[in-house]
């Protein structure tokens, strides 16, 4: 009998049961392996959580604030140019107590005094000074509450500054001295330097990198007076000298900041014009052109941009300033609770008597001494570099900028280091070497490892070397500054939670950080500077804390609002500046005056918002300039070698 069709139906039919079957039996398998790798995923989150997660902060107590002490308040200082900014020290009721990271013995602070905030920074507020044209201005408008100082307000009492310097003085911090007529005081109590004095007094340039649309409030023009004046009236074994180092990142000002009216333009909307003879002006588009780097490893980053090389404009400073001896680079929102000069004497002092060192991490209270080093040769030997965090190995480490390495033959496998923070202190030797690795040898790094990681190659490179340095490395020192702690946590456990055991700059520490008061992400800094602002007897001791970020004015908030709703309703323009002023006329004398010295009419309501400088507005600033003006001279932009650009 002949079965072959029916056989093949038959078989034809099993096939299609098959095919059937296998379909809904290829999608549960698949939801088993999707259900499989989710669970996968979520344990590995988890596992990463629990590892990162700050679980002490579940059970460890809030630490006190043994930084800040209470002590009844002195009265300011009225004493304008004779005032000596040590005499506003006061002596702690309690000297015994200690930070729980760093060391005030190491470190050569004095523990022992502390400072108010208004002994330490109202006295520049006295009329003596002869720098009121910021309080004048505020009277002008009806602006009550003298505290709040913005950048509208900045850039108008420049404007008035400028055309009516009798009416509106200002002192002009790069020539204040102290008169001979001051009654002479005992010396500063900041930690002598004899040991380290030279017979060639060295000169150290103090470099504040400031920026277009940089938040001016009253804090900061008070810090900045203090830091210049507490420098230039300081017995140090060095010369100080204060600039500012101005990015112009309005692409319309690139071409106009050479012109002495560009320039002006300018620094009236950015600086208060008693700092304006210690301003530098420099933009994006000249390191760019100077410093041809490869690769741009983030989108939007640029290699020689001014975010991922942020030390490009003070290796240019450098060049252009062959006078300093050594460079230290300050971040605008960092503070220092004691003066100035207390803390440069303290940190030259302990750099020139440590040894260099390579990985280092944070001293902990009744913990064994960070002894990393590379040879007692180079101890009493003038440092190279001083940083003010710990340098760690960034290699392998989940840091975000851990692939980040151009122009290097081995690249990610090349040795190198990194610091978080860019407060730093430069030796010129150092800063020339940046500069022929950058500007020469086209190679890079995230500009918190290229310094650390110059140090540690330092063998590898052709350097000068005399008496005074080190011949066979660059002098690295971590300065062991004091830090709070938010969370009172024993010695060995902060340990462990501050310092990895192998230097990596290791992802989970980050959290622990976060609860110093000196991280970049603190959660502590900004709470510790209020609570001295605010707290009339709270007297602190040195600390440095960062970052100190602009306090929110949320009692304007309610004003500030309620015209701006009846400037929309009624349709009148008025200015933010007079949005807390008493004086209905504040905006019309705002514009009366700018169509009087600037000869046009005032077209936005936002005086410091950067715009284009026509023709027009720059040559009727330019008649009506002040002869007497210094000329602020940017960083010129200089060609790159032919033979080492890149095509």
């Amino acid at each position: 009998m002949f079965r072959g069709p029916r056989l093949a139906a038959e078989g034809h039919s099993s096939s299609d049961e098959v095919e059937d079957m296998s379909a809904p039996g290829l999608v549960q398998q698949l939801r088993r392996w999707a259900l499989t790798l989710t669970l996968g995923l979520v344990a590995a989150l988890a596992v990463h959580l629990a590892r990162v997660f700050p679980w002490y902060r579940l059970y460890l107590g809030k630490s006190p604030l043994w930084s800040l002490q209470q002590v009844a308040l002195q009265p300011v200082s009225n004493e304008g140019l004779c005032f000596s900014p040590n005499s506003a020290a006061l002596r702690t009721a309690d000297a015994a107590s200690t930070a729980p990271i760093g060391s005030y013995v190491t470190a050569g602070l004095d523990d022992g005094r502390c400072f108010h905030y208004a002994s330490r920074f109202e006295p520049y507020l006295n009329h003596d000074w002869k720098n009121t044209y910021i309080t004048k201005t505020q009277e002008r408008l009806g602006l009550q509450d003298h505290t709040i100082v913005t950048n509208d307000l900045i850039w108008y009492s420049n404007l008035l500054a400028e055309h009516e310097p009798s009416a509106y003085p200002h002192i002009e911090w790069s020539k204040a001295t102290r008169p001979s007529s001051c009654p002479t005081r005992k010396l500063s109590s900041s930690p002598s330097n004899a040991s380290t004095r030279e017979n060639k007094i060295s000169r150290v340039a103090f470099l504040l990198r400031c920026y277009q649309g940089f938040d001016w409030t009253q804090d900061a023009v008070l810090h900045m007076r203090a830091l210049i004046w507490e420098l230039r009236t300081a017995r140090l074994a060095f010369d100080v000298d204060v600039h500012l180092l101005l990015e112009v990142k309005e692409a319309a000002s690139h071409v106009s900041m050479f012109s002495a009216a560009g320039r002006r333009q300018i620094l009236r909307g950015s600086i208060p014009i008693e700092f304006w003879s210690m301003v530098t002006l420099w933009n994006e588009s000249e390191m760019l052109l100077r410093y041809p780097l490869y690769g741009d490893l983030r989108a939007g980053i640029a290699a020689a941009g001014s975010y991922r090389g942020c030390l490009l404009a003070v290796q240019r400073f450098a060049v252009e300033h062959p006078e300093y001896d050594s460079v230290i680079n300050w971040e605008m929102d960092t503070r220092f609770t004691d003066t100035y000069d207390h803390l440069l004497a303290a940190v030259q002092k302990y750099a020139f008597r440590h040894q260099a060192q390579t990985y280092t991490k944070w001293p902990v209270k009744d913990r064994e001494e960070d002894a990393s080093g590379i040879g007692e040769q180079c101890k009493d030997k003038t440092p190279d570099v001083v940083v003010f965090s710990p340098v760690r190995d960034p290699q392998d480490s989940g840091w975000y900028w851990e692939y980040d390495v151009q122009g290097y033959a081995g690249m990610e496998s090349t040795t190198r280091a990194a610091s978080v923070g860019t407060n730093l202190w430069l030796s010129r030797r150092a800063l020339m070497a940046l500069e022929n690795v950058t500007a020469t040898q086209h190679q890079s790094l995230f500009c918190e490892a290229i310094v650390p990681s110059l140090v540690f190659r330092s063998t590898a490179l052709s350097l000068e070397t005399s008496d005074d340095y080190c011949t066979e490395h660059f002098k690295l020192v971590h300065y062991p500054h004091p830090m709070a702690f938010q969370y009172q946590a024993p010695p060995d456990q902060l340990d462990r939670l501050l310092n990895p055991s192998s230097a990596k700059l290791a992802k989970h520490n980050e959290e622990a950080l976060k609860d110093t008061s000196y991280y970049y992400t603190s959660t502590i800094a900004g709470q510790l500077y209020g609570r001295w602002q605010t707290e009339t007897k709270a007297c602190i001791k040195p600390l440095l804390l960062h970052p100190i970020k602009s306090p929110a004015r949320s009692s304007e908030a309610p004003r500030r609002s309620s015209k701006i709703l009846t400037g929309w309703l009624t349709g009148e323009g008025s200015l933010h500046l007079c949005y807390a002023s008493a004086d209905q006329q504040c905006s019309d004398t705002i514009r009366a005056d700018v169509q009087r010295y600037l000869g046009r009419k005032l077209d936005r309501r936002n005086l410091a918002e950067p715009s284009a400088i026509s023709s027009h507005d720059t040559q009727n600033d330019y008649r009506r300039s002040i002869d007497s003006e210094q000329e602020l001279r940017p960083i010129w932009v200089q060609a790159p070698d032919p033979e080492h650009t890149s095509g």
